[in-house]
């Protein structure tokens, strides 16, 4: 999947718009609340994978 935002970037402008609740009303902030703690959940995988991967090549290295 193609993703038209990086994850970080993403959280960072949620965070930002969130400073100023007065611009949104209550359905834009509850969908800006969910997008933010969608995208730190993929980001905390994203990451952990990442590390996986890492590990295993490294084991994957000291074998041979």
């Amino acid at each position: 999947l193609k993703r038209i935002m990086r994850l970080k970037e993403t959280i960072k402008l949620v965070k930002k718009a969130l400073k100023h609740p007065e611009m949104y009303n209550e359905e834009e902030l509850h969908y800006m609340r969910q997008a933010k703690r969608e995208a730190k959940a993929k980001l905390k995988l994203k990451q952990l994978r990442k590390l996986q991967n890492d590990c295993k090549t490294d084991s994957d290295n000291t074998k041979t």
